[in-house]
């Protein structure tokens, strides 16, 4: 089978998030038996992809849509795809339009993050990564004809010779190594402060643990809170070089204090998983009895607290698995039967070549209607996100060098 998948890197993209990874993981494993390409498509390629034969990279904005549309066609003739699978909406846009053109076959990926707004148009065939989504689908009344649930796909971590040092390097052996690999933004500022908090309990209990966050940095002013109560077991990795393939540092951690992707990479290294949990000041322990409640939201900070998620027993619970060798162990290998039940990416493919198979039968054309729904979404979004947003950062920054910041507060 031939394959295109297309990813987004466009001007609101960091190109550092979880499905760039699921998307490269597939693509490899669908190279073995079949011709695959990733296409990304925005200012610049993500930086896992540079250097790898399989992807490709289209430089343009989706305002020059039909420019783009264009340039994409003449390059898929080189492989004349059976599929084209879109990693995210607005890359499911353009291929929306390369559907309605040329009539290549189309699915679109919706990542992991909070559900869409009702604003943002669903496509016909759509794969989600996680339940809340799904379900979310389910209320709309452009609900997709074709729907189904693929969550991140993984290979289990293996050690890659990376020419640089273990964020663990200078750690003492008997140190428990907590880990923490995500942004640095807003959005995850609950999950980061979890970490922080946990491994101060952790020594404060008398088990002595280190903390790495490494993260690409999107809000210098969230780095700033978390530096003023991180203390001497917290250490910030936040170069360009630190932050590629930071998975590779869960090889040598003890614990992972993961969302969405890394939580996948950190189960295929059997390592004991801790959660965010909305609205506490821990996270919790990723065991069977709460695997479904993460789950169900991505293991995200959206996962709310609930009746098996108490303050005392979710600190406890984690202090005493970490303490007892025995049970650590057990929740170790219960890790890896997760992962190769749920994530890993030989499986994946074998479900998704049999989606594939059904979506480049149907070969369903986007109507005329549902194209100008489209148009008008991304021409509002386009708009907003290139002068709009622009505009609010600057007030922003400049606020921020002024007094009359004072008023806003």
């Amino acid at each position: 089978m031939k394959i295109v998948q297309l990813i987004g890197n466009f001007r609101s993209n960091t190109g550092k998030g979880g499905h760039y990874y699921s998307c490269l993981s597939i693509a490899e494993e669908l190279s073995k038996n079949h011709k695959v390409r990733i296409v990304s498509v925005g200012k610049e390629q993500p930086s896992i992809y540079k250097g790898n034969q399989l992807c490709f990279h289209q430089f343009g904005e989706v305002e020059n849509l039909d420019s783009i549309v264009e340039k994409l066609h003449s390059q898929l003739q080189e492989i004349v795809p059976d599929i084209l699978h879109a990693y995210d909406p607005k890359s499911g846009y353009i291929a929306s339009h390369l559907n309605h053109k040329y009539g290549y076959p189309y699915i679109v990926t919706k990542p992991g993050g909070a559900c869409l707004p009702p604003s943002v148009p669903l496509y016909p065939a759509m794969i989600a990564f996680h339940r809340e989504d799904l379900d979310d689908f389910s209320k709309r009344l452009d609900y997709p004809k074709k729907v189904w649930m693929l969550p991140h796909r993984a290979k289990p971590l293996t050690r890659r010779l990376l020419n640089r040092e273990s964020v663990f390097q200078n750690v003492a052996k008997n140190c428990l190594r907590v880990l923490r690999i995500g942004s640095i933004t807003a959005r995850y500022e609950g999950a980061l402060l979890q970490a922080i908090n946990i491994t101060q309990l952790l020594n404060s209990r008398g088990l002595s643990s280190s903390l790495a966050i490494v993260g690409y940095v999107e809000s210098e002013a969230v780095l700033n809170r978390l530096r003023n109560v991180a203390g001497q077991e917290t250490s910030f990795y936040i170069s360009e070089d630190a932050t590629i393939s930071a998975s590779d540092y869960i090889l040598d951690a003890d614990v992972v204090v993961g969302t969405g992707r890394s939580v996948v990479d950190g189960l295929s290294a059997r390592k004991i998983i801790l959660v965010p949990v909305k609205g506490s000041k821990y996270p919790a322990l990723l065991n069977e009895a709460k695997f479904s409640h993460f789950f169900d939201k991505n293991f995200s900070l959206r996962a709310e607290k609930s009746s098996f998620i108490s303050p005392d027993k979710q600190t406890e619970e984690i202090i005493t698995t970490l303490s007892q060798t025995a049970k650590k162990e057990i929740l170790e290998e219960w890790c890896w039967k997760i992962f190769t039940e749920n994530f890993d990416v030989k499986e994946g493919v074998i479900k998704l070549l049999d989606i594939y198979h059904e979506i480049s039968l149907n070969k369903n054309i986007v109507g005329v209607e549902q194209l100008e729904k489209l148009d008008r979404f991304y021409r509002r979004r386009n708009f907003e996100e290139k002068y709009v947003v622009g505009i609010k950062k600057k007030i922003k920054h400049i606020l921020s060098y002024s007094r009359l910041d004072s008023l806003f507060l």
